[in-house]
């Protein structure tokens, strides 16, 4: 029998018999360790068309506009929805600018599900980037002003009055939260399927619960929309303090101006004023008048109405400047004007339009003459409210009032002997035919009773032929009084003795 050695020793002899700078097979990746490695394969196969925002994918598919720092691509997400994400190179600016970056996300976030502000869908703030996933919108107002002006179409009356609501109705909810946006001009005003909604919050700025206007350092905005307050500034109240600037809300209501003057007439006030410095003049000099051309023709019913609030927006005294409620019920837009459209053209959504549609076939309005301004007095009274269309009092009413008429009418028909005779025998029997007819309209409206006298086991044969005789003989004497209402006296008085008998 063999001895066994020493298993330490056994090692050592396997050990001397491997080859040198061999190394042990290696073992088996698990399973898990197979899924991570395909999972990282994948990701840098797609890691140039691929974005992470919170480890959110987002399929880039197009460079949409690019800056010093910053890009713009259309992407998609995980949703198979497309978005706009921005990428912000934070590395090398200064700490104002990456300040407003964050203020803009900052601001987006308390902003997000108000009406006309662009919705904030994703971002992510890094060291050296900043990734910010808003919705995607379709052309902004800037581009399709020129592309109308280069297709030389004019701006009709209801593209003017629906976009200036809209441009008033996203300012004032950023207004109630207290915000200046500082930089509103036409790009800045994008549209989101149809609907215009604000962007671009970098420089817009909060205003403190003690004042009503805010302060800043420096000048910020587009020349040819800022505000004289927004250039000329104020100094400050200690010797040697930088000059602080300070601006309000109505500064945001004097670029709104701006933009309305460059809808009705294709430029700003003062856009033909190409040196710098003289443009600076001009917008802060009250001795500078602003000019106002004729209103074009198209417009030019409207010409009262815009001017009034052209020249109420672009006011230098801040005090008498319009207020956004002033804008807001302005008879250019509520219709109260004198040189407002008496035949406002209204605009609704289709939903809506099948919603009224159901309404007038359950109420059988489309089937009956009907009072078109009432219900379009409805509509708008409706619409101006913001509430949703219901037509089906206006209807109903409209509906009672219809089949009134016809009544009166039928009564008002054995009547027409009394411009005959004003006699007093002849109003008697003028009254004694009237009631007669309306003893004989109510057998007929229920002619039915002679089916119910059966069903009431009435079953003389005489009687029913009798009540059936009686409807007959009250229709017939209806029939010739109508027959002889406009002849004469003598025909009243035997139609009517006829019935008597």
């Amino acid at each position: 029998m063999e001895e066994k050695g020493n298993p330490r020793e056994q090692r050592e002899v396997v050990k001397a018999r491997r080859p040198e700078g061999s190394r042990p097979a290696p073992l088996a990746p698990s399973s898990a360790e197979k899924k991570r490695q395909r999972t990282a394969s994948v990701a840098a196969a797609h890691n140039d068309d691929t974005i992470f925002v919170r480890r959110v994918p987002y399929t880039r598919l197009d460079v949409m506009g690019r800056g010093g720092s910053s890009k713009v691509f259309k992407v998609m997400g995980p949703d198979r929805k497309t978005y706009a994400l921005k990428k912000i190179r934070t590395k090398g600016l200064d700490r104002e600018t990456v300040e407003s970056f964050e203020n803009e996300i900052s601001l987006l976030k308390s902003l997000k599900g108000k009406d006309g502000i662009i919705r904030l869908v994703n971002y992510e703030i890094q060291p050296g980037l900043i990734y910010v996933v808003l919705e995607l919108g379709e052309i902004d107002l800037a581009r399709k002003l020129f592309k109308m002006r280069e297709e030389d179409k004019p701006i009709h009356e209801n593209f003017l009055k629906l976009r200036w609501q809209e441009m008033l109705e996203a300012v004032n909810t950023l207004h109630h939260e207290r915000v200046v946006h500082s930089d509103l001009k036409p790009a800045n005003f994008l549209f989101v399927e149809g609907s215009l909604k604000l962007i671009d919050f970098g420089i817009a700025k909060a205003i403190s619960d003690d004042t009503t206007n805010i302060a800043r350092d420096s000048q910020v905005g587009t020349l040819n929309y800022m505000s004289p307050e927004a250039i000329q500034g104020q100094g400050g109240s200690i010797p040697g303090e930088k000059p602080r600037l300070k601006v309000g809300r109505k500064s945001d209501i004097w670029s709104l101006g701006c933009i309305l003057y460059q809808m009705v007439y294709g430029r700003t006030p003062f856009a033909h004023v190409k040196n710098f410095m003289q443009k600076l003049q001009c917008i802060t000099d009250p001795r500078v008048e602003i000019e106002y051309p004729p209103i074009p023709a198209h417009l030019s019913h409207l010409s009262g109405d815009l001017l009034s609030v052209m020249k109420g927006s672009l006011e230098r005294d801040v005090k008498k400047r319009f207020a956004m409620d002033e804008l807001l019920s302005h008879p250019l837009l509520s219709g109260r004007g004198a040189g407002c459209n008496a035949e406002r053209e209204l605009s609704l959504p289709l939903s809506q339009v099948q919603a009224m549609l159901k309404q007038m076939h359950a109420t059988g309005g489309l089937t009956r003459d009907l009072n078109v301004d009432d219900l379009m007095s409805t509509i708008n009274a409706q619409v101006k409210g913001g509430r949703e269309i219901d037509i089906t009092e206006t209807l109903s009413s409209s509906i009672h009032r219809h089949n009134q008429g016809e009544e009166a009418v039928e009564a008002q028909t054995p009547h027409l002997t009394s411009s005959v005779s004003q006699s007093r025998p002849a109003r008697q029997i003028d009254d004694e035919l009237a009631r007669s007819i309306s003893n004989a309209r109510r057998h007929l409206r229920h002619v039915d009773t002679i089916e119910l006298a059966k069903q009431k086991q009435i079953q003389s044969e005489s009687k029913a032929e009798g009540l059936e005789g009686l409807l007959r003989k009250g229709l017939s004497a209806h029939r010739r009084a109508i027959e002889v209402a406009s002849g004469s006296r003598a025909g009243v008085e035997e139609s009517t003795e006829d019935w008597r008998e």
